[in-house]
């Protein structure tokens, strides 16, 4: 149901368990996460609550990006809780990747 998971995502106790898993899975040195531990970590917590998950995957292997920031890993939850991608609006502050997955996704339309 996806006005389920959308209800799920949008939880505080979600959020906090999102933004949790970028200090974990960060290397101790590092202030970004490898683009493969962030793929592995979005597949175990979006893929069965964001419709999108399979493609920004996809987006993030051909784009060869091989880190992700943590504007980059907290603000795609902010994408993922609007209801429709129409709701993006690029004229608001998000990171280049997001404009570039939503331009891409548009395209793909």
């Amino acid at each position: 149901n996806n006005a389920a998971a959308l209800d799920d995502v949008r939880s505080e106790k979600f959020r906090q368990l999102y933004n949790f898993t970028f200090g974990f899975i960060r290397e101790p040195e590092s202030r970004n996460v490898t683009a493969d531990n962030a793929i592995m970590y979005w597949q175990l917590l979006l893929s069965s609550r964001w419709a999108l998950c399979d493609e920004w995957i996809t987006f993030i292997q051909n784009g060869k990006r091989l880190q992700v920031t943590r504007d980059e890993w907290s603000v795609l939850l902010d994408l993922v809780t609007l209801k429709d991608i129409s709701e993006y609006d690029a004229t608001t502050s998000w990171p280049v990747l997001l404009d570039e997955f939503v331009d891409h996704h548009r395209s793909m339309l």
